[in-house]
């Protein structure tokens, strides 16, 4: 775990995954991983070519040494290999929750710390989520905007565009969203004042 998250943090990161693709390297220790290679996107959302292309691009648009971006960008479309199919264009459907479950697999074997499985893991499972934020009641978008970790899910969804389409609208948009967010009340009563009452 160790030594693959110095890989995935270092200058040359993208590069270094597809060296422990090219060299087998990644069929022993992230078969998961290797799987990607050559498994074929639909170019109007993904010109960049296959997902392990796209991957790799995602991890060289993360910040380096944020090891929680890092692995959120390796692991956050290992759900599409076995979901790949073919219909009116190419699909993957519910590569999201299934990556979020590989993701835990993956982690978990590699002994990686549990405060950042737990949040790699809601990175893949929410990343396709923001196609969604435009659309959603104001209510429920504010729901999620407010959640502490919305920074990191902001963070990876720039990076994931970055890597594929390069269209930052929706990355504006919740930007924007955050930003103009009104501050939250206080409470009039908290429980220890209704404590102190009896």
């Amino acid at each position: 775990f160790e030594e693959l998250t110095r890989t995935f943090c270092g200058p040359g990161r993208g590069r270094g995954l597809g060296i422990l693709v090219e060299t087998g390297l990644a069929d022993v220790v992230l078969p998961e991983v290797a799987k990607m290679a050559g498994v074929p996107q639909p170019p109007e959302y993904h010109p960049e070519g296959d997902v392990l292309v796209h991957v790799q691009l995602v991890l060289d648009h993360c910040p380096p040494d944020d090891a929680i971006l890092a692995w959120s960008a390796v692991l956050h479309d290992i759900g599409k290999p076995p979901t790949f199919r073919v219909a009116d264009r190419i699909r993957f459907d519910g590569h999201d929750t299934l990556s979020a479950t590989m993701a835990e697999q993956v982690l978990t074997r590699l002994r990686a710390p549990k405060s950042l499985k737990k949040r790699v893991v809601d990175v893949c499972l929410q990343h396709i989520r923001f196609a969604a934020l435009p659309l959603m009641r104001p209510a429920r978008a504010e729901r999620w905007v407010r959640e502490p970790d919305f920074p990191l899910h902001l963070a990876f969804h720039r990076a994931d565009c970055l890597g594929s389409h390069g269209k930052l609208e929706i990355h504006e948009f919740a930007e924007r969203l955050l930003r103009e967010l009104p501050p939250l009340r206080k409470p009039l009563v908290h429980g220890k004042d209704v404590l102190a009452l009896g």
